[in-house]
């Protein structure tokens, strides 16, 4: 016997659920999708594919007709605004940084999530209209969560010194930001 608690693992055929009949079948799938996951436009549109798929298996409809509605849903929700990539952009670099990533690593990270490189640019862009000097404050935070530069045991601060500067280069900050950063005087900056 199955617990119920083993059940909601199982894969949705199983489960019971149907693949899209229909155009408002996938709607809802997307719908369902969006409330637990804000995802870009690109990631939605390889979802519903894959959602399909299952659905052009069973000859429930034609691969044209799975295009059609694939395209449809995606713009209903783009005028519904339940897909706004350059709202996630923001949001997904704001996240980042505060997770002390630099630049470079945020706009790839956009860019691997199927953004355009005019709306990846736009999220780096709005981050830096918040925050005077994005890439430092990025660095310390990184250096404050791995307890790097002033942020680590004083008797293990000169001793690791080369070190300290390899963990912030290898993370995508610049030699001079990191520099700055683990040679601080003081954890304050």
């Amino acid at each position: 016997m199955v617990s119920s608690g083993a059940m909601n693992a199982l894969p949705a055929r199983r489960r019971g659920r149907k693949p899209p009949a229909s155009e408002d079948d996938l709607a809802e799938i997307a719908v369902r999708y969006l409330e637990r996951f804000p995802t870009t436009t690109s990631r939605m549109q390889a979802f519903l594919r894959r959602k399909v798929a299952d659905s052009l298996s069973e000859g429930l409809c034609s691969a044209a007709q799975a295009a059609a509605w694939t395209d449809a849903v995606v713009r209903r929700m783009v005028s519904a605004r339940l897909l706004d990539d350059r709202r996630w952009a923001e949001s997904r670099a704001r996240v980042l940084h505060r997770r002390g990533r630099a630049l470079r690593v945020i706009r790839r990270d956009l860019l691997a999530h199927g953004l355009p490189q005019d709306l990846a640019d736009a999220g780096i862009f709005a981050l830096s209209d918040e925050h005077p000097d994005v890439e430092l404050q990025a660095a310390m935070t990184l250096a404050r969560r791995r307890r790097l530069g002033p942020w680590a045991p004083p008797e293990r601060r000169q001793i690791g010194r080369e070190k300290h500067l390899a963990v912030l280069a290898r993370a995508g900050f610049s030699f001079a930001i990191a520099r700055r950063v683990v040679d601080a005087a003081e954890a304050a900056l």
